[in-house]
């Protein structure tokens, strides 16, 4: 490489890269801002084909759901559901309006416990199980009863911790 340039220090530069220097936005921020605004045109039919999807799904699932109503269901009460939902065994899943069930007898079909062995192992339902304290061990005292330092020895102080 030559000791001095052949270009002189006065020299002209680039008229375009002046251009750039002074106004960056007219070369660079103007065409980003005009792809921008150009896409969302081009893609505008994209975009309402879109919602006319949406739409036409819509109108469907509403011409659907009143073909599925029917005049002649049975009316919902709310106790009924309740006892209903909180014993799923007590009442049939399905019955006409004249076979309604009084309020009383769900009373009576809701407080009525199934009878069952008391430890088998057959399938029992998730909701049908009663909790059940277990005996405690010969020697074992109840929480905060006694001393606490016979009860739980530090670490490393019992034989079957210690390593050596």
């Amino acid at each position: 490489m030559p000791a001095f340039p052949a270009r002189p220090l006065n020299a002209r530069p680039n008229p375009l890269v002046q251009q750039v220097r002074k106004h960056p936005f007219i070369f660079f921020g103007l065409p980003f801002v005009g792809i921008i605004v150009g896409a969302s045109f081009a893609l505008q039919a994209f975009t309402q084909t879109r919602y006319d999807y949406h739409q036409t799904k819509v109108k469907t699932i509403e011409k659907e759901s009143e073909l599925g109503m029917k005049s002649d269901r049975r009316k919902v009460d709310l106790r009924e559901e309740y006892y209903r939902l909180n014993n799923p065994d007590a009442l049939p899943s399905t019955y006409g309006a004249s076979a309604e069930p009084s309020l009383s007898s769900l009373d009576a079909r809701s407080t009525a416990k199934p009878s069952r062995k008391k430890f088998s192992m057959a399938a029992v339902s998730q909701d049908d199980y009663e909790p059940v304290r277990v005996p405690r061990p010969q020697g074992v005292p109840e929480w905060g009863a006694g001393n606490a330092v016979e009860e739980a020895p530090l670490k490393g102080y019992r034989k079957e911790d210690r390593w050596v």
